[in-house]
């Protein structure tokens, strides 16, 4: 019972001291012009762009639906970004399929027009390539072997086209965004037809794996 008056007491003195706070008017903070109207506003702004608005693409870039002849040609590239959401090649660890919309959400705060490196003073935005986001590829979860031979055939489509800068190259780049490591040898391929025999620096620790005599790996 004692306890029960002293918490009652305790709460009469704090809302005494409560009601001695007393709060400013927003009308002195904030005058009557600058109160924004409630109510429709034509003049509101919804056409200006922000990197967190629009569709998704790696940095910002333009998209460009670089797999239909119609659409690709309306904007020549030179760099082509080219999501392949592949996981079915791995054993137990699935996931790889959200790497093309994971890597695109990291690059969303970068803006091409706003890409200026504090170390070096340039903008590779800006400079001689033009660069797109091609989406994603359809990729089927059914059927491996198909699903490499549409990822082949991206590759083939995407990079025979005329690049915008000629006179740098005639063909067009392409990154991958994987995807699992299945999804580098159509890469290969479609590398190894423009320019012939390449070289793999390969970041992993299942290299022993192979069956052939691994050379020295440096």
């Amino acid at each position: 019972m004692r306890s029960s008056r002293l918490l009652l007491l305790q709460l009469w003195v704090e809302l005494n001291i409560a009601a001695d706070i007393v709060f400013s008017s927003a009308a002195a903070v904030h005058g009557a012009t600058a109160q924004m109207p409630l109510g429709l506003d034509d003049t509101i702004d919804i056409m200006s762009d922000s990197q967190f608005s629009g569709l998704m693409t790696f940095a910002n870039v333009p998209y460009v639906n670089c797999f239909v002849d119609s659409e690709a040609t309306k904007q020549p590239y030179d760099i082509a970004f080219m999501g392949a959401p592949f996981d079915t090649g791995v054993t137990a660890r699935p996931g790889a399929r959200f790497g093309p919309g994971g890597i695109r959400q990291g690059s969303r705060r970068i803006r091409p027009e706003g890409a200026w490196s504090i170390y070096t003073g340039e903008n590779v935005f800006a400079s001689w390539a033009s660069i797109v986001d091609c989406g994603d590829v359809p990729l089927t979860f059914l059927d491996n072997t198909v699903a490499l031979k549409q990822l082949g055939k991206a590759h083939k489509v995407v990079s025979s086209r005329p690049a915008n800068s000629s006179d740098v190259s005639t063909i067009p780049r392409i990154i991958t965004l994987g995807g699992d490591h299945t999804t580098t040898l159509p890469a290969l391929r479609s590398t190894y037809n423009h320019w012939g025999p390449v070289s793999v620096i390969h970041f992993d620790s299942h290299i022993g794996w192979c069956h052939r005599p691994a050379s020295r790996l440096t």
